[in-house]
């Protein structure tokens, strides 16, 4: 049995954060995989996630999503960006799209923003639905108490634009 924490996931790995400080971690990531790699293990308990057995293939996903961060590594930083928003709206539930630029000055784990984009241009960076995996609701739809989707548009549409996420949805502007 392994316990792999952020090493290895059945889908992949934690964020490789000294790689937006400039430091080395993509081989680091690597080299924790190869070792996994020659262990005898029948059995993983990530860190998120289901326990699971299927070892080699959570191995090639590994190793085929670092090859894909490691190519790009605006890659990196933008999925860094993302999952602290998420982590960030699990903890406060929703936030207003300014709330959310002022702690990406203020707190120095958000500054993957600087490698995808100056800082004059960050509310259109978190904006932007591809980079940051936010989506718009569409037109009919609204978010309801329990943070599900409602496809009716009752209700009252926020006049502000606020962010939200859930472990479904992913991030969703409303």
């Amino acid at each position: 049995m392994l316990v792999s924490a952020d090493a290895l996931w059945e889908n992949g790995f934690g964020v490789i954060f000294p790689e937006l400080e400039g430091e080395s971690g993509f081989a680091e990531e690597r080299a924790v995989l190869d070792l996994i790699s020659r262990l005898d293990v029948d059995v993983v308990i990530p860190g998120h996630g289901a326990p699971f057995t299927d070892v080699a293939r959570a191995l090639d996903a590994a190793y085929s999503r670092l090859d894909y961060l490691q190519a790009d590594p605006a890659r990196n930083a933008r999925n860094a960006l993302k999952v602290l928003i998420v982590f960030k709206l699990m903890d406060v539930r929703a936030m207003t799209l300014d709330m959310l630029l002022s702690m990406t000055e203020q707190a120095r784990s958000m500054r993957a923003a600087d490698l995808l984009a100056p800082p004059g241009e960050w509310r259109a960076l978190l904006e932007n639905d591809r980079r940051t995996g936010a989506r718009r609701l569409g037109e009919g739809e609204r978010r309801n108490r329990v943070g599900g989707l409602n496809r009716a548009g009752r209700g009252e549409r926020q006049k502000e634009s606020r962010l939200s996420a859930t472990a479904s949805d992913g991030i969703i502007w409303t």
